[in-house]
Parts: C-alpha cells; sequence; structure tokens
C-alpha cells in the first residue's frame, strides 16, 4: 500500500488558494505556508492539497485529516479517505464506506462508495431504501421522507411524490436549521432532470401536454409543448436563451481557435427566450475576432451576443463592438457606445459619438465625435484629451506587453502599460503617457530616437536612478554590480551600472536574479527568485542606463538558522563573462527555506 501510493501520489507542489501549501522532501510531505514556516514537526508520508481547511494524511498505512495549521484532527485510521466536500467526507474501511464530518461523525454507511451529496455545505442528503433525509453537519436529522428526494445541479433540491403527481422545491436554511419551500406543483405526470442539471415536468396545461424546465427559484424558465421528438436531456439553457433539441441534433463542431481545441454552437432555429418565447431566427456567426472579444455575431441579424466560446451568456445584444482589454469590451447599443464589463455585467456609458475600432488596452481608449479628430481618455483617472489626434482608419488590433517596438507593430500600442505610441496618418509619431501628455513627437524617420526613449525611459518600471555620490562608495567601480544594504528593519538590493555605456541584461535571451544562502554544510543554495522585471526578465530590450541603479526592498528575514544571504545575477548568451554576486550579508532564516529551489520552483520572494 505504502509503495502504491507514493507511486501515485508523489508530486512536486501544487498552487492552491490556501494559505498552507504541502510540499515533498527526501523525508516526506510536510505542511509549508508563504513564508517557510512548517506545521508538522515529522513529515507524513502523504499530505493531500484541499480546497477546504482540512488535509489528506496517508501515514503507517493508513488515512486521516489534518487541520491546515498542521492539528491531527482525524487519526490515520481509514483504509481510504477523499477530501472534504464542505463539511462531509467519504471513507472506507474493511469494505464499508462511511460519510463522515469533520469531529468524524458517522451519519450514512454504504456499500460503494458514493460521494456525498452536499447542500450548501453544512447540509448532507442520504437516500436510504425506504427512506431520504437531510443531515445537518452536526448529525440531526431536519428533513425525513418516504418519498424521492434528490439534488439537481440548476434546480436544487427536489421532493417528488410520485403517486400524489407532487413536486415541492426545496432550499436549505442554516439560521433555521429547516428546509424553507420554494414552490410546489400539482399534476406532475413525470419528470426528469437535463445533463446540465434543470428539472423538467411534463403536465397538462389547457388539456395539452407541455413540459416546464425550472430554475433553483422555482421559475418557469419556458412552457412548451411536448414531442416524441425532443431530445428532454440535451436541452441547454445559454442565460435567456433555450436550446431545444431534437433526438437526431448533435452540437456541430464550426471552429478551430489555433491549438485551443474546437467550439461548439447549437444551431439557434431551436432556440427560445426564456419568458417571452421568442424564437431566434439565425445561427450564430463565430469568427476569430469574435472569440478573442468573447461575443458572437447572430447571422442575418446584425447584432451581437456574449459568447464564451461553447454557449451564450447573459441577455445583452450590442449593435457593433470594438476590441476589449482586460475587463471592458466597448460595445455600440442602439445610438450610445459603452464600456460593458463581461465579469459584473455592467455598462459604463462612453460621452463619445464614435470609439475607434483599437478598442481599449488597459483603461485607454480613443474617443471621437466627428470620426476624424480623436482624443485620448483614461476611464479610470478620468483624463480626456483634447481631440486633436488624427489616427488611421482601419487599425489592427492592439497586442500584449510583449509587442515588438518595429515600425510595422499595431499602431497605436501601449508599451509597459505606461505610455501610448500614436502615428498619424500623415506619418509623425507621438508618445504619450496614459493621462494624454505628449512626452516625444519623432517623424518615421526619427524611430530609432524613439525606440530608444522608450526603452531608456520605462525600463525597470522606470525606476532608474542616477547615482549619487554617497552611494558610489557601497558600489563597484567600472561594474555593472549587485549590492546588499542591510538596515534595522529591511534589507536593500542594488543593481547599479558603473560602467561608461548602457548595458543590455539580456541580448537575445533572459536574466534573472536569485536569492542564495549557506545550509549547513557552506554550500550556497538558492532559496527565492524575484518576478520581473527586477528578477526573471526574457525580453531583450531591458537596458541598465550608464551611471544609474534600480533598487528592491526584502523584508527582514526571520529564523532560527543563522545563516548568510547574497543576490546573484545570472545572464544568458554570455551578456557578462561572470555571474554577478553581491556582497554576503547575515541573517536568520527558516531552514525550510532550502526546500524550495528543489521541491517548489515557483516559491517567490516573500
Amino acid at each position: 500500500m505504502k509503495k502504491s501510493i507514493f507511486t501515485l501520489l508523489v508530486f512536486n507542489i501544487f498552487l492552491v488558494a490556501n494559505t498552507q501549501i504541502p510540499v515533498v522532501t527526501d523525508e516526506g510531505y510536510i505542511l509549508m505556508d508563504e513564508d517557510g514556516d512548517t506545521y508538522n514537526e515529522e513529515p507524513y508520508e502523504f499530505i493531500g492539497v484541499e480546497k477546504s481547511d482540512m488535509h489528506l494524511v496517508y501515514s503507517n498505512g493508513r488515512f486521516g485529516y489534518m487541520s491546515d495549521i498542521g492539528k491531527m484532527v482525524i487519526n490515520p485510521q481509514y483504509d481510504i479517505a477523499y477530501p472534504f466536500k464542505g463539511h462531509f467526507a467519504l471513507v472506507g474501511i474493511d469494505k464499508r464506506y462511511y460519510h463522515i464530518t469533520k469531529t468524524n461523525l458517522v451519519l450514512d454507511t454504504l456499500v460503494q462508495p458514493l460521494a456525498p451529496k452536499v447542500i450548501n455545505e453544512y447540509f448532507l442528503l442520504i437516500n436510504n431504501e425506504d427512506t431520504s433525509c437531510i443531515t445537518l453537519n452536526n448529525g440531526e436529522v431536519i428533513y425525513n421522507t418516504k418519498d424521492y428526494l434528490f439534488l439537481t445541479q440548476k434546480s436544487g433540491l427536489v421532493h417528488w411524490n410520485a403517486k400524489q403527481k407532487k413536486v415541492k422545491l426545496l432550499r436549505p436554511s442554516y439560521h433555521k436549521r429547516a428546509l424553507m419551500p420554494i414552490r410546489e406543483l400539482s399534476d406532475i405526470d413525470s419528470l426528469t432532470v437535463s445533463q446540465e442539471g434543470h428539472l423538467i415536468t411534463f403536465h397538462k396545461k389547457d388539456k395539452v401536454p407541455v413540459f416546464t424546465i425550472l430554475d433553483n427559484a422555482g421559475t418557469d424558465l419556458i412552457v412548451r409543448e411536448q414531442s416524441t421528438e425532443i431530445d428532454y436531456k440535451s436541452i441547454k439553457v445559454f442565460g435567456n436563451m433555450i436550446y431545444i433539441p431534437n433526438k437526431s441534433d448533435q452540437p456541430v463542431s464550426r471552429y478551430s481557435d489555433y491549438g485551443y481545441g474546437s467550439k461548439y454552437y447549437w444551431d439557434t432555429d431551436k432556440m427560445f427566450y426564456a419568458h417571452s418565447n421568442q424564437k431566434v431566427p439565425y445561427s450564430l456567426n463565430i469568427g476569430y475576432n469574435y472569440m478573442n472579444e468573447l461575443v458572437a455575431k447572430i447571422k442575418g441579424a446584425e447584432k451581437y451576443v456574449p459568447f464564451s466560446g461553447h454557449k451564450i451568456e447573459g441577455n445583452r445584444l450590442f449593435d457593433k463592438t470594438g476590441t476589449k482589454g482586460r475587463r471592458y469590451l466597448p460595445v455600440k447599443i442602439e445610438d450610445n457606445w459603452f464600456l460593458w464589463s463581461r465579469r459584473k455585467d455592467t455598462l459604463v456609458a462612453v460621452d463619445f459619438r464614435y470609439v475607434h475600432p483599437i478598442g481599449i488596452q488597459e483603461s485607454t481608449y480613443f474617443g471621437s465625435n466627428d470620426g476624424k479628430k480623436w482624443a485620448l481618455v483614461n476611464f479610470e483617472t478620468g483624463v480626456i484629451t483634447e481631440e486633436n489626434y488624427s489616427l488611421p482608419k482601419n487599425n489592427p488590433l492592439f497586442k500584449n506587453e510583449w509587442v515588438s517596438l518595429n515600425k510595422d507593430s499595431p499602431n497605436p500600442f501601449i508599451w509597459e502599460k505606461k505610455m501610448v505610441r500614436v502615428k498619424e496618418e500623415g506619418g509623425a509619431y507621438h508618445i504619450l503617457n496614459l493621462n494624454g501628455k505628449n512626452l516625444l513627437t519623432e517623424n518615421s524617420e526619427g524611430f530609432k530616437r524613439i525606440e530608444n526613449f522608450i526603452k531608456d525611459t520605462f525600463n525597470f518600471q522606470g525606476k532608474q536612478l542616477p547615482i549619487t555620490k554617497n552611494l558610489q562608495n557601497r558600489l563597484v567601480r567600472n561594474r555593472v554590480s549587485l549590492t546588499m544594504i542591510q538596515n534595522d528593519d529591511s534589507i536593500t538590493l542594488i543593481l547599479a551600472n558603473r560602467t561608461q555605456q548602457h548595458q543590455e541584461l539580456a541580448q537575445g535571451g533572459y536574466y534573472e536574479i536569485v536569492l542564495q544562502a549557506k545550509d549547513r554544510n557552506g554550500a550556497w543554495k538558492q532559496i527565492s527568485k524575484f518576478e520581473p522585471p527586477f528578477g526573471v526578465d526574457y525580453n531583450s530590450e531591458t537596458t541598465l542606463l550608464k551611471g544609474h541603479y534600480v533598487e528592491k526592498s526584502l523584508p527582514k528575514f526571520k529564523g532560527n538558522f543563522k545563516t548568510q544571504l547574497r543576490a546573484v545575477l545570472v545572464s544568458s548568451h554570455h551578456s557578462f563573462k561572470d555571474d554577478i554576486v553581491s556582497n554576503a550579508i547575515e541573517v536568520s532564516i527558516n531552514h525550510a527555506k532550502f526546500w524550495v529551489d528543489k521541491y517548489y520552483h515557483l516559491y517567490g520572494i516573500e
């Protein structure tokens, strides 16, 4: 058993939302937080990565559970155990299976390993041969019935009395410790559940057989006439649209997004608006640009709908769309432009008749009232320039921040999230900051000057500072150097260039800066890395200006292992003859940091 556990479960590291992270070492699994502090005194054979506050633990051939602060809550005693789902978990011993609580209270006995049916974390649905019940996490039974009680993903908890043809939709209340009725339906002939988890009931309305699709609030999403040709299991709900397929219909793969897999669509000839039952007579037109913006065009209608790549979302209809930023998409509804947030499903009004096709990058876009002269707008800061920029009518889209400085790169574009390069129709280039201030104007022949301006101004996020006389005594002369200065509450790391020329740190490759400390054997071992642009950077345009330096503050290290600390800069393609190594300083750290580089390579600076 022990061997098979390691064959199946050994891994290097998983990143989860919890602060505590299981890390595997040569000695076994330990629970470590973001500061390198450990929570279990002795390593275990296995610790699970869980989203709850309970971690699976494997020791001496048995499974148990440990809290996220390293306290053993349920001693290893089970032959098999699974992660907690809310306040309940499935465990097994001696070929029998049980649902237990976090206090190891047994609530249900099973002959097969079935996952617990959990409602809102605190409620467990138990189905026995002759009864069904709802149990709280303390074992209290708050609902018991001899009828069929089942849980649906989209319509919630359902009580079905087949003899009386009644259906109840229920919602648990932890405060009241009871199930609250949402809706009761009578004269239901039969029911089924779609593959998506919507409850579908069959009954008669004005003597006509109909079916009803219900949501988790007990609302009728749609009521339509029954047909033997409908595939009820495959009915899908896309926001306020419902797709009702025939048994012979299949979703068709019509689009492939260059290596990310095929995207499916369903023929909207068979879609209906929920509530209004209005038929949508057109199929979706899915193109590459539409996928980028997460919208799709309704073929023949010149309208756009929110589209995730496989389903329609929400109930918005747009007349026109721009190019999205990270959070917003410019959309036109009737005669007005808005910034639409897909995540919040909100619309922010735009005070311009036109939004440029280039769309949004970060919090910046271009607006116009005559469609000829454009203003730069930063909608987060509220800055709006005069409408004085003549932009080309047909621009390629914004690219990401790793865009080339080449003349042929998209225009306009944002560089390093700090400024915009705009090219007018006459050929002149303007460099603006995101508040609309003109930093530089050049014609196309002076493009090299623009390149140098961008690189020299915005390397290291614009934080390069001239080396002062007071600092010169601490830095190595005529070299690029790293220096660590220790203060009472922090450590300052300085990267300086005291040569007579600008220094490219990568030259077509990359550079990285790491922290190293001496282990018990006196060997230098890596304990931490930095985020770009100070640390790992694959951008060959990163230049350290002559006579300038950049600095980064490090926190005061804590722990009871006394050692020395230093920083090392490594550059590819031999940008420098040797690695650049800083001076060493005396610190005290947690010894677990030496496991970081070997077992947890993504473990960043504190």
